[in-house]
């Protein structure tokens, strides 16, 4: 199976939507965000 990675804008994306919920994005936060967006976007493939 052949992953793309995560690029700086997956991350900042991702550390956006934690601060727009008014939560600290910590790396775990993040983590978790990236998890769902990928999740997402396997979905809708």
């Amino acid at each position: 199976m052949h992953s793309s990675g995560i690029t700086y804008q997956d991350v900042e994306q991702a550390a956006d939507a934690v601060v727009g919920r008014g939560e600290k994005p910590t790396i775990a936060r993040v983590r978790a965000e990236i998890d769902v967006a990928v999740l997402t976007r396997s979905m809708s493939t």
